[in-house]
């Protein structure tokens, strides 16, 4: 929801206490941030940076998607 940097400081190790939660009314964007900023949120949203790109990649290899031809597909 905001731009961090990628490198951690020594503020960003520190424990924090949770945030307060948004107001009733709050926007979307806001009560995302407040999810995020949370433990479990932080813990749910680490899961995201897995890679399962490879086994997309070996997949579509075995299966031969890897190579079409293009060449002549009129003729």
């Amino acid at each position: 929801m905001e731009r961090k940097s990628h490198h951690r400081s020594v503020a960003d190790l520190e424990r924090k206490a949770e945030p307060a939660p948004p107001a009733a009314g709050a926007s979307v964007s806001e009560v995302m941030k407040y999810r995020l900023a949370t433990a479990a949120g932080k813990q749910k949203y680490k899961l995201r940076q897995q890679t399962v790109e490879p086994v997309f990649g070996i997949i579509k290899s075995v299966m031969g998607f890897r190579w079409f031809l293009l060449r002549d597909w009129r003729k």
